[in-house]
């Protein structure tokens, strides 16, 4: 709406300058000066009230004792000594201010109320001129969408995001993938021994959506004889977001389960306690597999199987690493989408054909039958969070190394986090104090993820959370962190001691609230605590101060 809009910082303060110009001589042949009438000077203040109140609309994370807004009406070509009053003149731009220019060359900034000795822009200043200057000018600036709504650069990340994923995973192009990767969908089933497939890569990389292209095409092109059951499972406990997802699927008229993988072993009549590890409660996954993929073939006889398990954790798992002998019979293909996160902490890991001591290695399946896709670009997070969650990854010891870069243009806004030591009481208020960052997303699908080892009083108040506004929550979707592996959500809000995985199941937002609750062992907070302070230094998340309001202190007493 203005014509000129000067922001600058001054020690913790955005200062914002806003100026428009009016010529009541609209022709330079004019040979007589033309005075402003009230109407143009009554719309001048109009366009200035828009343009102020359209600034403040895109900073309303800034605090306002941290804004110093002054505006201007411009009239360079008409004197105006005895147009205005005294009080108005500070705020008008006349012909005698522009000879005045001429001669003094800090005039104009005496006028604009710009101080000659300016105080060093602060840290927080610095980052206040940043997110305005992106707000107004970046890829989601609202100045390029035509969008005058204070959720609509939200809205448009949204929509960029949807339409990146769109085109990426486009049916025909596959532009997410490789020449190589593209090649495998063109000849899947076109040769006898490729049944088989293994799918690693980083979080977002689009595994289970190769996956399940595969399985369409081994339905497209398949020409045997017998009728086809298709088994898609996950790795996971209970009833998971990802086997939601998998129900949503629309297949061939074939025969279709979606079961957990803990009901696969008690329908195949496994004594499962002979595959665990050793003083572990997790499986021996190579070998288990090797004998679910021979029960299925022996129950099923008649039938051709397809195999898909997700969503495997073998990082962490001793014994779950060595997949080298794997070999399913000819009657079923069998799809496995590996985790890059691990169980444990501070060990590189990595895909390999042979192991290497300065790291933990992924050893897969060395038969002909197998195809091993690696797949690098990641286009289901923001930019943002892709630093974040990799930066993390790799500082604690966590995340699969491998040649992975981003595919997606959606810049998406930092990382925020609050940490709340061991206080349960500070769970609301930390969650009370995020909510500003989300307050104004329209249509925006979000989620609050939490550690399943939090005590049953910190799950109440985070229940309690998940109420509907009437009943005095916040009417947010709240599950435990296992139950959403492998889904995704526009906005994700974490509170534990910290979770990789859940972390990197945000798309555009990611809010996170550390929480160690009197934990005897705090190997995991200690090491968030350690990550993510390294990643405020390197300015991927900003972290907030808890700010405790009076009402709150007194209901706390």
């Amino acid at each position: 709406e203005n014509d000129f809009i000067l922001l600058y910082v001054e020690g913790n303060n955005l200062c914002i300058r806003f100026v428009e110009v009016k010529r009541p001589n609209t022709t330079p042949w004019a040979k007589q000066e033309k005075k402003p009438g009230e109407k143009m000077t009554k719309y001048c203040l109009i366009q200035l009230e828009k343009g102020v109140k359209f600034m403040l609309s895109l900073i309303p994370d800034i605090p306002s004792s941290n804004i110093d807004i002054k505006a201007f009406s411009a009239f360079p070509e008409t004197s105006c000594a005895d147009l205005f009053c005294q009080a108005c003149q500070p705020s008008i731009i006349s012909k005698e201010d522009v000879e005045q220019m001429k001669l003094d060359s800090t005039y104009l900034r005496k006028k604009l109320s710009i101080s000659q000795d300016i105080e060093l822009p602060s840290s927080s200043g610095l980052d206040f001129l940043l997110a305005a200057i992106s707000r107004l000018a970046g890829k989601a600036s609202l100045l390029h969408t035509g969008y005058r709504d204070l959720s609509d650069a939200f809205t448009q990340e949204k929509q960029t995001m949807r339409q990146s994923i769109e085109r990426l995973e486009n049916k025909k192009t596959f532009w997410y993938l490789n020449a190589e990767q593209r090649d495998l969908l063109l000849n899947v089933n076109k040769s006898s021994l490729l049944r088989n497939f293994c799918f690693v890569g980083g979080s977002g990389t689009g595994k289970t959506q190769m996956a399940l292209q595969v399985i369409r095409k081994l339905l497209d092109n398949y020409e045997g004889q017998k009728p086809i059951k298709l088994i898609m499972s996950s790795v996971q406990f209970g009833y998971p977001e990802l086997r939601k997802y998998f129900e949503k699927q629309k297949f061939k008229d074939i025969e279709i389960e979606i079961v957990s993988l803990g009901t696969i072993v008690t329908n195949l009549h496994i004594v499962k306690e002979e595959y665990y590890v050793p003083g572990r409660r997790m499986y021996r996954m190579p070998v288990l597999i090797d004998e679910i993929c021979k029960r299925f073939e022996d129950r099923h006889k008649e039938k051709h199987i397809i195999f898909f398990l997700d969503e495997i954790l073998t990082f962490g798992n001793p014994e779950g690493l060595d997949w080298r002998n794997l070999k399913p019979g000819p009657s079923i293909n069998l799809l496995l989408a590996f985790s890059p996160v691990s169980l444990e902490k501070g060990t590189k890991l990595i895909v390999s054909k042979d192991p290497e001591e300065a790291a933990e290695c992924l050893l897969l399946p060395t038969d002909a039958s197998f195809h091993v896709q690696e797949l690098c670009l990641r286009y289901r997070n923001s930019r943002s969070i892709q630093k974040l969650t990799s930066s993390l990854g790799h500082n604690i010891g966590k995340y699969l190394t491998s040649d992975e870069e981003p595919a997606t243009c959606v810049d998406g806004e930092k990382p925020v986090w609050i940490d709340i030591a061991e206080d349960e009481a500070n769970i609301k208020p930390a969650l009370e104090q995020l909510k500003k960052y989300i307050e104004n997303d329209k249509r925006s699908e979000m989620v609050l993820l939490y550690d399943r080892f939090i005590s049953d009083a910190s799950k109440e108040i985070l229940n309690d959370i998940g109420k509907p506004r009437t009943q005095g929550g916040f009417g947010w979707k709240v599950m435990e962190e296992r139950l959403f592996h492998g889904h995704e959500c526009d906005t994700v809000i974490y509170v534990g001691s910290g979770h990789l995985e859940a972390f990197t199941r945000a798309k555009l937002k990611l809010l996170i609230v550390t929480f160690s609750e009197k934990l005897e062992d705090k190997q995991w907070y200690n090491a968030y605590q350690s990550a993510l302070s390294s990643a405020v230094q390197e300015k991927l998340i900003k972290k907030e101060v808890l700010v405790i309001k009076q009402e709150v202190l007194a209901a706390t007493e």
